[in-house]
């Protein structure tokens, strides 16, 4: 309050009120309510999840009012692709969205460093470091990407061939199927035999087993024989294999093998100077160049990998016989043929 007063008898006076307007500085920069010390902050999020969706917000705080208590954010450093986004809402929050379609199976967790500034300080604010726990206008944010399932169990292969002899025991291990699930957080594939057909060419012959001819181990996909397969011979078998890890039935892949049930007189046997397990490894390059060396489009089929059984009975365990034989089409080329395909002075 003014006041005025004279010198006069009686004393005159008069006063008024003054009001002091302090306008503000802009002398705090924004920063996150943090310690230095503080753990990331943890945000989770479902795999495949709309575009544009908001994930989560982080707060600044400026202690300055009105204009000078405008913040902006940016996500400094851990956003290389792009995927996120953050802009500021109405009421200074910085809201993180995505911007990109979110896969668990590319990266399951993303560590974000977000930095709060005032908006005229963007260009010289938003340049890409590291996150510095010590400096508090800096914020980390770790989004968990929980896992969706969205991808079928699929096979290694899908189209496989295998031979089994007519006199096999019980048991015999034929061959091994598997699957893989994409999904990072898939469950345990089970193995189910689908169904089995018979088929004799011969006398075009085709009997459909169902579910019954061979054994499918749920757990590890191994395929045995479960009885003699005298009466089969001459043919082969067309086998379904399924394998799924969840009760809904569009949530399946199939692998188809072809059997053939094989006599000695039908076969005959590469011999490699090399153990079983390295013949294995480098078989399916060994059978893509003999048939890619076919003058005509013939199918090899090389059915065991054992150990090269010598003339007195003995192993020799640095040597491997293979038994094979070669297709055309679904019919088995005669050994005559066979062994004139394989005549280098013929061929």
């Amino acid at each position: 309050i003014l006041e005025a007063r004279d010198l006069g008898n009686p004393v005159q006076q008069t006063s008024r009120l003054l009001t002091v307007v302090v306008k503000d500085v802009d002398d705090h920069p924004p920063q996150f309510e943090r310690q230095r010390n503080s753990v990331p902050l943890m945000m989770e999020v479902e795999e495949e999840m709309p575009i544009n969706m908001k994930i989560g917000e982080v707060i600044a705080i400026d202690k300055d009012i009105g204009r000078n208590a405008v913040i902006d954010y940016a996500i400094i450093y851990g956003n290389d692709d792009g995927v996120f986004g953050i802009s500021r809402d109405d009421q200074n929050r910085g809201i993180i969205t995505l911007d990109k379609r979110l896969d668990r199976e590319m990266s399951g967790l993303h560590t974000l460093t977000i930095k709060c500034f005032e908006p005229t300080d963007r260009i010289n604010k938003i340049s890409k470091m590291p996150y510095n726990k010590l400096k508090l206008d800096e914020i980390q944010v770790k989004v968990h990407v929980r896992d969706k399932d969205d991808n079928n169990p699929t096979f290694v292969e899908r189209n496989l061939t295998r031979g089994v002899r007519v006199n096999a025991a019980i048991y015999t291990e034929i061959g091994k199927v598997h699957a893989d699930d994409a999904d990072a957080e898939a469950d345990v594939i089970n193995y189910h035999l689908e169904n089995v057909t018979f088929h004799r060419p011969k006398t075009g012959m085709k009997r459909d087993l169902g579910e019954s001819g061979f054994l499918v181990d749920p757990s590890t996909g191994v395929i045995q024989t479960n009885q003699s397969y005298g009466k089969y011979a001459d043919g082969f078998f067309d086998v379904v294999v399924k394998a799924t890890n969840s009760p809904d039935p569009t949530k399946a892949d199939f692998a188809f093998l072809k059997i053939f049930v094989l006599q000695d007189t039908d076969l005959m046997k590469f011999v490699f100077d090399k153990n079983p397990v390295n013949v294995a490894k480098e078989m399916k390059e060994f059978k893509k160049d003999i048939e890619g060396a076919f003058a005509q489009p013939l199918t090899l089929n090389v059915y065991d990998n054992e150990f090269y059984s010598k003339v007195d009975g003995s192993l020799d365990f640095g040597r491997t016989s293979s038994c094979f034989q070669v297709l055309n089409q679904e019919d088995v080329v005669d050994l005559d043929n066979v062994q004139n395909l394989f005549n280098s002075k013929k061929n």
